[in-house]
């Protein structure tokens, strides 16, 4: 009986210990505002940052930036009029991103970005990552991209808008696992190596959403995909659903599925 006393007060105490020091971390969070003092720039008030943080950034136009692995739980907020805030990019000589996220559990909200070849990019995370609310659009050429979401894992994109030039106003998913891209505005959708992926209530224009191989066990639903010579196309993917898309005004077909591997695809307007 005594041993089981021990036992039970040892394990109370280290649920006890964790409860303080995660109580801790949420007291020592602090709001970093840009500009402010010697912070001019987004890149200064990440970089001063603690993970957990929360970097405010104020109306004006500013350099690209780049959240590095070891600022997990950063929270990158604009905060002003929509529109603003905006983040520009080098244009075409070389290749660059407007907002990099690298760390885990950050979220980027509110953010006009321009000039960039890839406008956000999510790339290396395993988890937690949140882009919302921006808008990408302007973009340095025909290889870009609005957003990418690269070798991570459970991130969602969510109603993010493009604007300006056509060129790569879309968002790319690149060998990952568990992305929710829904509620957003683009040129098109791509899903290439993206397991267990959801996109939905997304409009997409002009591009289309495709699932380009190996995009296994993903959910596509709620979505309007028109404009383009295909409006859904899904290419050699395995266990996908597709259900309640609009996709009618397309000049070839609404959705088109070939190359199918084991498992099932369910097609249901509705």
């Amino acid at each position: 009986m005594e041993k089981m006393m021990r036992s039970t007060g040892t394990n109370a105490f280290i649920a006890l210990a964790l409860a303080m020091s995660m109580s801790l971390t949420s007291l020592q969070a602090r709001e970093i505002t840009v500009p402010s003092g010697s912070i001019l720039t987004i890149q200064q008030g990440v970089d001063a940052a603690a993970p957990g943080d929360t970097v405010t950034v104020l109306p004006g136009i500013y350099d690209a930036v780049t959240i590095f692995p070891n600022k997990p739980g950063l929270k990158l907020k604009a905060s002003g009029p929509p529109g603003s805030i905006q983040v520009v990019g080098l244009g075409t000589p070389a290749f660059n991103v407007g907002i990099d996220v690298q760390a885990d559990n950050v979220s980027v909200q509110g953010f006009v970005v321009s000039e960039a070849t890839i406008g956000i990019r999510i790339v290396g995370t395993s988890q937690g990552v949140t882009v919302t609310g921006n808008a990408v659009g302007n973009l340095a050429n025909a290889e870009t991209t609005a957003v990418r979401v690269e070798s991570s894992a459970g991130a969602e994109v969510t109603q993010n808008t493009t604007f300006g030039n056509s060129a790569g106003d879309g968002i790319n998913v690149y060998m990952c696992s568990n992305i929710h891209v829904d509620h957003n505005g683009m040129g098109f959708i791509l899903l290439t190596d993206a397991t267990g992926c959801e996109v939905d209530h997304n409009t997409v224009e002009g591009g289309g959403i495709s699932l380009n191989s190996g995009d296994d066990q993903s959910h596509i639903h709620h979505n309007e995909a028109n404009g383009a010579s295909i409006g859904i196309f899904v290419l050699s993917s395995a266990d996908c659903t597709l259900d309640h898309n609009d996709a009618d005004n397309n000049s070839e077909f609404g959705i088109y599925c070939q190359g199918f591997r084991i498992g099932y695809i369910l097609l249901d307007k509705g």
